[in-house]
């Protein structure tokens, strides 16, 4: 009976699935709080409730760790977590996504942090496909400077990442490497995801990498010749440096084992030229990282004030209506509504309609009164974040 009882017990532990908690446990004890706290979790599935927690379990001989077993054989689709200090102290940000059909989730909440944090590096990145090297920025949500144990799962690769930010020659890492930085104005791109975060807009794991843009920009960030421009066509070089190099390497470039992003988690995004080469990137299944509807590296793709004017507006004629449609890819056009460019935007938009994307691929947004600037960009910035990083239809 002894046996029986063993093997039942045993059975039941593997029809479960666990969700496993990461947080330094020194916040949760002296002289924090007056005695150590426990962890409780909240859910909307497998048997949680949203109102009460289900206590937490301290992972023995493991620091920083706690976890409880939920039933089923595997974690279910859409399936999100709060985490709550004495089943009080709701964490931060928002609700803790649980990726689907997996035996252990692991979810990494913070409580306290407001700010994040940015830098630029002054490592260059080295591209064999275009044979010249660049420097680039970095953004950190404040999760990872309360939690740095935390792991991304979300990633957003910008062009011209020497405009995110604006740099305080006071501070080491606020320091332009260059004098490339913020020439024509700063998105300020970290109060704005900053405050994303923190309110609850937007998953609290995202890091933004920020690739700067060189004297070639013009050529990298166009995927053809323009005759009337005399330039452009390098634009499927400087996406295989992306996939290629970047992203392969993002341990040594972010630090060991901080993304572990899979590719529907990896986001492309940039203005104007960058607007045209994010949209290029993920709309052309010839293009590097992008071979095909299934290959796409990006799960989304962000064009602001995208220059659809480019080579006769080829992304019109050509691009869009010879590809296939990648229906597990979201594209993202935002403009001003007093560009000059806003109504081959607009064509865009209904021509990937009429293509056989859906309205959950292609979100189109504008910025009243907004011209080509940063200003517009930065206005539109909410909106895309929200798009491509939260559960938002």
């Amino acid at each position: 009976m002894p046996v029986l009882l063993a093997l039942l017990l045993c059975v039941s532990v593997a029809l479960g699935f666990n969700v496993t908690c990461v947080y330094p446990e020194k916040w949760l004890d002296k002289p924090y709080y007056d005695e150590r706290q426990d962890l409780y979790l909240r859910g909307n599935a497998a048997g949680l409730s949203p109102d009460v927690g289900t206590l937490m379990w301290k992972v023995a001989d493991t620091a920083d760790t706690w976890t409880v077993s939920l039933p089923g054989d595997l974690s279910p689709e859409g399936m999100s977590v709060d985490i709550y200090i004495g089943d009080g102290y709701r964490h931060r940000g928002y609700p803790l996504p649980v990726d689907a059909w997996v035996q252990e989730a692991v979810v990494y909440p913070f409580w306290n942090t407001v700010v994040g944090e940015w830098y630029y590096s002054y490592n260059t990145l080295h591209s064999p496909q275009l044979e010249n090297s660049r420097y680039y920025s970095v953004y950190l949500s404040p999760l990872f400077l309360e939690n740095p144990l935390a792991v991304s799962k979300h990633l957003l690769v910008m062009h011209d990442g020497n405009d995110l930010f604006s740099p305080d020659p006071t501070v080491s890492h606020h320091t332009c490497p260059d004098d490339s930085c913020a020439l024509f104005g700063s998105w300020d791109l970290d109060s704005d995801i900053d405050n994303a975060i923190v309110n609850g807009r937007i998953y609290s794991d995202l890091i933004v990498l920020g690739l700067f843009s060189t004297d070639e920009r013009e050529d990298e960030y166009t995927y053809s010749f323009d005759v009337s421009e005399g330039c452009g066509g390098d634009g499927d070089k400087y996406l295989s440096f992306i996939s290629d190099t970047v992203l392969p390497n993002l341990d040594n470039i972010l630090g060991d084992g901080l993304v572990d992003a899979p590719t529907k988690d990896i986001y492309l995004a940039g203005s104007d030229l960058g607007g045209l080469i994010s949209c290029y990137g993920g709309l052309d299944n010839t293009a590097s990282g992008c071979d095909s509807p299934s290959g796409c590296h990006w799960g989304g793709v962000g064009c602001l004030s995208p220059c659809f004017w480019w080579d006769q507006q080829d992304m019109l004629t050509d691009v869009i209506p010879s590809n296939e449609v990648n229906a597990a890819m979201r594209v993202f056009l935002g403009y001003g509504s007093e560009e000059e460019d806003a109504l081959n935007v607009n064509k865009a938009y209904y021509a990937l309609l009429n293509e056989g994307y859906s309205t959950d691929n292609v979100r189109k947004e504008y910025a009243l009164w907004g011209g080509h600037d940063i200003t517009t960009w930065t206005t539109l910035l909410d909106g895309l974040l929200v798009y491509f990083f939260s559960d938002a239809e």
